[in-house]
């Protein structure tokens, strides 16, 4: 209880505010005394018994771990030997040659961008060669870069 008379359920994460406060524990509710706030309470605690199957219960208590985030659920042991290890689907041997391709390519595609907008004038310009050659040149370099990243060790 509070100094303001309200009491806060730590399953529902709610504040009930109410002179009186009767905790059920067969139907995990907290039931206020007005009516309207007793049917609530009896909603939400039927529709909270359908999670809380499978949870250990000991007397009146739950065993809540800090990571149960109150999704209430039966906890399953995994062996670590039953796991698959993560394998990369691009082998981190070949990061040092895609990074030089990559940012070999893309520089060739940014030159012809800087050389085509150098030497064309404003009549004999086309804005989808522009945008086609850009587009080529971004997605290069920005490959380029990553396959560097990952090549230096800065795993993004």
């Amino acid at each position: 209880m509070h100094d303001d008379s309200t009491m806060y359920d730590i399953r529902t994460n709610e504040r009930t505010k109410c002179d009186q406060v009767r905790l059920d524990v067969q139907s995990n509710v907290i039931s206020p005394p007005d009516a309207l706030q007793r049917e609530q309470a009896l909603e939400r605690g039927t529709r909270r018994t359908r999670r809380f199957e499978g949870v250990e219960k000991r007397g009146d208590s739950f065993l809540l771990s800090p990571s149960s985030s109150f999704l209430l659920q039966k906890s399953e042991t995994v062996e670590i030997e039953s796991m698959t290890r993560y394998v990369s689907p691009v082998n981190p041997a070949v990061f040092p040659l895609l990074a030089v391709v990559l940012l070999g390519i893309g520089v060739f595609f940014t030159a012809w961008f800087f050389v085509y907008e150098v030497t064309s004038t404003k009549f004999t310009r086309d804005i989808c060669k522009e945008a086609l050659i850009s587009l080529v040149a971004a997605l290069f370099s920005s490959f380029g870069v990553l396959f560097l990243l990952l090549w230096v060790g800065i795993y993004v």
